[in-house]
């Protein structure tokens, strides 16, 4: 087990020397709240699409037929970007410090200067976040391990808690 504590850092360093430094990994009620407001913001953006009159159970539908493009736009959303919020919300989370131009920038400054920022340093402000808060979150296979799909051997005995 290990508690993510707020000296628990990762330092990022561009090419001008600026730094970003935020904590190694995210704390689980902060992937919970990311994961609620993604799911809200998905919800929203399907809401969207309906009220403009697209009938996103048939598009769905005819998703599902498809396996290639299926399988294509998983993995488009696996290398897509958050929404806004959700990039924010990362950044608030993670963030510790931001050093740019020698200037201190801390707490609730960072997602404010981040808001700020031109395109292009807005960007590598959220591949580092991307990067950190992806890479200490464990994949389908490394929790559900090898075999985890595998049907239940015959003569296995399959209880239920009563």
């Amino acid at each position: 087990m290990r508690i993510i504590r707020d000296s628990d850092t990762v330092e990022y360093v561009d090419e001008s020397g600026d730094k970003l430094v935020l904590l190694s990994a995210p704390r689980q009620r902060d992937v919970e709240s990311s994961d609620l407001i993604e799911r809200d913001e998905a919800m929203g953006q399907m809401q969207a699409l309906k009220k403009s009159g697209i009938d996103t159970d048939a598009f769905m539908a005819d998703a599902k037929k498809d396996r290639d493009a299926l399988e294509a736009a998983k993995e488009a959303v696996k290398t897509s970007l958050p929404a806004a919020k959700v990039r924010e919300f990362r950044l608030k989370s993670l963030g510790i410090r931001l050093v740019i131009g020698g200037e201190n920038i801390g707490g609730e400054a960072i997602v404010t200067s981040y808001r700020d920022m031109d395109p292009i340093s807005a960007a590598w402000i959220d591949k580092c976040v991307g990067e950190t808060w992806m890479g200490a979150l464990p994949s389908d296979e490394d929790t559900r391990g090898e075999g985890a799909d595998a049907p239940v051997p015959v003569g296995a005995t399959v209880s239920t808690p009563a």
